[in-house]
C-alpha cells in the first residue's frame, strides 16, 4: 500500500486481492472507511498499514474505533487522558492551567451545575464566553450530561446574538461575566429562558463553588450524536447553527493531529483563535487532545503579544487562518520573533504572496 498525503485528500493504493475488486488506486480517505467498515477488508488494511508512514498508522485506527462506535465522544478521549496521564499539562491561558485530571472533574462539576438549573440529555445550552480553559471543560461538561453546546460568537450583539440563542432552541445559557451585559440587553430574550448561568474569572470559587465531590455519570451518546453547534458568520443573513457531531470532532482531530501537525513529545499548540469557531474547536481542541499535546491559547488574538506568547508557552506548532499570517508579517520587528521554537503552523486561507514571507521571516519549517 502506498499512501500520499495531498491538499485536503489522502490517497492510497492498495495491493489487489483474490476475490475482491482488482483495482484500489487514487482513493480518498471516506473511501478508506468503507473499506474498513467491511470484515472482508479490515484486516487486510490494518495489515498493510504497518508499513504506511507514521501519521496514517495514528490517525486510521482512530477513525476506525469512531467507525465502530467505541469512541463516541470528544469527552471520553478527555477522560481516557486523564486516566492515563491524569497530571500532565492539558491546558493553560496566563495563570489558569488545567492537567487532564483538572479537566475532568471541572467537566463534572459543570455538569453538575447544570443538572440542578434543569438541563437533560438531548437539551441545548448556550455557551457565550471567551477563550479559556475554562471554555473547554464547559463544552465537555455540556457533552457529560448528553447535551449539546451552542457556540455563540462573542461579538454578537443585538438582534443576531437574541436570534443566534433562539435559533438553538437552548432554555439555558452560560455566560462570562464580561459578556453578561450584553447579552441582558436583549430582554425578550432573557425572559424566554429558564436560567441564565454567569460565571467571573474564578468559576471554581464562584459558579462551581458548592457542587457535589461525586463524579457526574456519563450520558450515552452514539458517535453521530449532535456535539455542539457552530455557526455561521452571517454575511448573507442572521447567524445559523451548524451542527457538528460528535464523530466529526474526533475525525477532526485524529486526522490534523497525527497528519497536520505530526505532533511529536514535548511538542506545545498555541491557538489564538476563537474555539465558537471550528479552526480552533476542531482544529485546535479536538487535535490536541487527540494527540494528548497540551494546548496554550489567548483570549484573542495581538500581533503584538504573539511571540512574547509562544516564547512563554513554548509553544512548537501554532494554528493560523490567513489573515493571522498577513498580520504578522505586516507587523513591526518583534525581538522575539527570531528566533523562536515552532516547527509547524497549520491552518487554512495563507494566501500565496503571504506564505513565502511568513516562512522565510519567521523561520517555520513546516506550514501546512
Amino acid at each position: 500500500m502506498s499512501v500520499h498525503v495531498g491538499t485536503g485528500r489522502l490517497l492510497y493504493h492498495m495491493a489487489p486481492q483474490k476475490g475482491l475488486e482488482s483495482t484500489r488506486t487514487a482513493r480518498t480517505l471516506p473511501d478508506m472507511l468503507e473499506r474498513l467498515a467491511s470484515p472482508s477488508w479490515r484486516s487486510s488494511v490494518l495489515a498493510e498499514l504497518r508499513f504506511g508512514p507514521k501519521a496514517l498508522r495514528e490517525t486510521v485506527p482512530w477513525l476506525l474505533r469512531t467507525r465502530l462506535g467505541r469512541i463516541e465522544s470528544l469527552l471520553q478521549v478527555a477522560l481516557k487522558n486523564a486516566q492515563d496521564a491524569p497530571h500532565d499539562l492539558a491546558y493553560e491561558m496566563e495563570n489558569e492551567h488545567l492537567t487532564w485530571s483538572e479537566l475532568a472533574n471541572t467537566t463534572s462539576r459543570v455538569a453538575h451545575v447544570l443538572a440542578a438549573a434543569g438541563v437533560k440529555q438531548g437539551d441545548v445550552v448556550a455557551l457565550i464566553a471567551e477563550n479559556s480553559p475554562f471554555y473547554v471543560a464547559s463544552v465537555l461538561g455540556v457533552s457529560r450530561i448528553g447535551a449539546t453546546a451552542a457556540l455563540v460568537n462573542t461579538n454578537l450583539r443585538g438582534r443576531p446574538l437574541s436570534h443566534a440563542v433562539s435559533a438553538s432552541k437552548a432554555k439555558v445559557v452560560l455566560v462570562s461575566h464580561t459578556l453578561e451585559p450584553g447579552l441582558r440587553e436583549c430582554g425578550e430574550l432573557c425572559q424566554s429562558l429558564d436560567r441564565i448561568l454567569v460565571f467571573d474569572d474564578n468559576p471554581y470559587a464562584g459558579l462551581l463553588a458548592n457542587t457535589p465531590a461525586t463524579a457526574y455519570p456519563l450520558a450515552p451518546v452514539q458517535a453521530e450524536d449532535d456535539f455542539v453547534y457552530i455557526y455561521t458568520s452571517g454575511t448573507t443573513g442572521l447567524p445559523k447553527p451548524c451542527r457538528i457531531s460528535h464523530a466529526r470532532a474526533i475525525l477532526a482531530g485524529a486526522g490534523f493531529g497525527p497528519l497536520m501537525y505530526d505532533f511529536r513529545p514535548g511538542d506545545k499548540l498555541y491557538c489564538v483563535l476563537p474555539l465558537y469557531h471550528a479552526n480552533g474547536l476542531l482544529l485546535g481542541v479536538s487535535a490536541a487532545m487527540i494527540a494528548r499535546v497540551p494546548m496554550a491559547m489567548r483570549r484573542s488574538f495581538s500581533a503584538s503579544a504573539f511571540w512574547a506568547d509562544v516564547h512563554r508557552y513554548k509553544a512548537t506548532a501554532i494554528l493560523y487562518i490567513g489573515e493571522l499570517c498577513r498580520y504578522l508579517v505586516n507587523s513591526p520587528p518583534h525581538p522575539k520573533e527570531l528566533p523562536n521554537p515552532v516547527r509547524v503552523a497549520v491552518g487554512n486561507g495563507l494566501r500565496p504572496d503571504i506564505w513565502p514571507r511568513f516562512k522565510t521571516r519567521f523561520g517555520i519549517e513546516h506550514i501546512r
